[in-house]
């Protein structure tokens, strides 16, 4: 039987193999896969879609050393969430070849974006992004201000539930920028907060968050610890 195809979902999944291939060394063919992302993403019809999957593109494009064509790409992205995400991949894309200055200017411009998203949550994740795009091009002291800003927003946040999952999506974008203290620190913050829900299954949910983080802030043991107590 003749399976179908889903337009919407085929440039995000060819954007993760270009990113694959670009991480294995192989650019030239992760540049063309991109580029066929790029193309695919013109089928989408839902725009939010669209803008989800044009950021994965940008990313990926970057990754596959087309900096130029990612960071025009990122640039057209209207939303600023989605606009934050794919400008602050550029931006490390360029820190890790050495393009330093480069990387300082688009993770400025990500800042911004970042700054006029309204929701605390979501302000707070791409915040975390710009720090550890700003970390990655040597900028530690921008980066440090940033981070204190996104665990702010986080914890403007109301409902304990949804504060410690913010708290964890920070440290866990920490974790992945290689800011293993401040991740970590977070990280333990979010347990505290964790442990504090009354409800058990949410309180569970909240702990898989926080394990998650844990890990990627470099504790392992403490995540497997963690991980075992829920």
């Amino acid at each position: 039987r003749r399976r179908r195809r889903n337009p919407d979902c085929r440039p995000r999944a060819l954007a993760r193999v270009a990113v694959g291939l670009a991480r294995a060394g192989r650019h030239q063919l992760a540049a063309a896969l991109a580029m066929e992302a790029k193309a695919a993403t013109d089928s989408i019809l839902d725009p939010e879609l669209e803008e989800e999957a044009v950021a994965e593109v940008a990313g990926a494009l970057a990754w596959a050393g087309q900096a130029q064509q990612a960071e025009a790409l990122a640039r057209s992205i209207t939303d600023s969430y989605w606009q934050t995400h794919a400008l602050t991949e550029v931006a490390g894309a360029l820190a890790r070849t050495g393009q330093a200055q480069q990387a300082e200017a688009i993770a400025t411009h990500a800042e911004a974006a970042a700054r006029s998203i309204t929701n605390p949550h979501s302000q707070a994740y791409a915040l975390a992004q710009v720090a550890g795009a700003l970390g990655r091009a040597g900028q530690y002291q921008q980066a440090e201000a940033i981070i204190t800003q996104a665990e702010a927003q986080a914890r403007s946040i109301t409902d304990p539930y949804s504060r410690t999952h913010a708290l964890a999506d920070v440290a866990r974008v920490l974790g992945r920028a290689g800011q293993y203290q401040q991740a970590e620190a977070i990280a333990k913050r979010a347990e505290v907060l964790a442990r504090s829900i009354t409800d058990r299954n949410s309180r569970s949910f909240a702990l898989v968050d926080v394990a998650e983080a844990m890990a990627r802030a470099g504790q392992y043991q403490q995540a497997e610890a963690l991980a075992r107590s829920i």
